[in-house]
């Protein structure tokens, strides 16, 4: 069966890129201070403080690709914020991959 398959530019997935931009728009001139999570048409995103700037990730996108960020810039996170989104039971299991890999090693070594 052909068009069937999700892809990058399908209709699902520009909308979810859209919500992504929009709040990371809305949000670039105040630079957070610590995870701010949002809820905006059904998709969970979380803020992420870095460097003067806000990095903001969908965590619960239903289209590929399956890890949403924007901008895409690099950010580190310690082991007690990614518990923290961990523990709100919205972040997919890729997400929490990809996630996992932004820990600072001093972080992960610690436990």
């Amino acid at each position: 069966m052909t068009g069937c398959k999700e892809t990058p530019g399908s209709l699902g997935s520009k909308h979810e890129w859209s919500i992504l931009e929009s709040t990371a728009g809305k949000h670039e001139k105040t630079p957070l201070e610590e995870l701010m999570f949002l809820d905006v048409e059904g998709y969970h995103l979380v803020g992420i403080p870095s460097k003067g700037r806000n990095i903001w990730v969908m965590l619960n996108p239903a289209n590929v690709p399956y890890y949403k960020q924007m901008p895409q810039a690099n950010f580190s996170l310690s082991n007690s914020d990614f518990e923290r989104i961990r523990k709100t039971h919205y972040a997919t299991f890729t997400v929490l991959e990809c996630l996992s890999s932004h820990m600072d090693d001093e972080q992960l070594t610690k436990h």
